[in-house]
């Protein structure tokens, strides 16, 4: 469907910042650094000309990240700067609802509730790619790449960070991406 577009690379980015300029109403799908990042910006770069919804697949933004006091501290920054957040949206039951030309109209979540929308951004369902790291020898976990905790990787000279570090959680010793 036009208009609904994945996020994943600067092209991406983009055509997402071109789409955005004629956007009214915009929806970005998904809970975690990608969707939040991209949230934040698009209320910092149209200051309220446009209506941002963010739907969240967890209790609250960055959950599994940071855990949940450190989420609903986000989910709050997002509300104070205008976003209109659903938290605990299946974004797996999504359906897109578009025009006779192929454009996305709205989006319609699991309980039925509909969003106007004519710009959707999926920032969700990230898979890192760690082909290159695992071709190299380097440590994999959890579909990342394993660190310690100063996000250094088997080979001490390389580091890695983002969604595709696997680093140990200081809480519980295990680690998490």
């Amino acid at each position: 469907m036009k208009n609904v577009h994945v996020l994943r690379s600067a092209s991406d980015q983009t055509w997402i910042k071109e789409a955005a300029k004629d956007a009214k109403s915009i929806v970005v799908v998904g809970g975690g650094f990608i969707s939040s990042e991209c949230t934040a910006n698009l209320q910092k770069t149209f200051k309220g000309e446009k209506e941002v919804h963010m739907l969240c697949d967890f209790k609250v933004p960055m959950e599994r990240q940071f855990g949940e006091e450190v989420g609903a501290m986000i989910l709050n920054e997002h509300r104070n700067n205008g976003a209109k957040v659903t938290v605990n949206a299946n974004v797996f039951k999504l359906k897109y609802v578009g025009n006779e030309e192929g454009k996305v109209e709205k989006v319609v979540l699991e309980d039925g509730t509909e969003i106007p929308a004519d710009l959707v951004i999926v920032g969700a369902g990230i898979i890192p790619n760690t082909e290159i790291a695992k071709d190299a020898g380097i440590d994999l976990s959890m579909g990342g790449i394993k660190t310690n905790p100063f996000m250094q990787t088997s080979d001490p000279d390389i580091f890695a960070a983002g969604d595709i570090a696997a680093f140990p959680c200081l809480y519980t010793g295990s680690n998490l991406r």
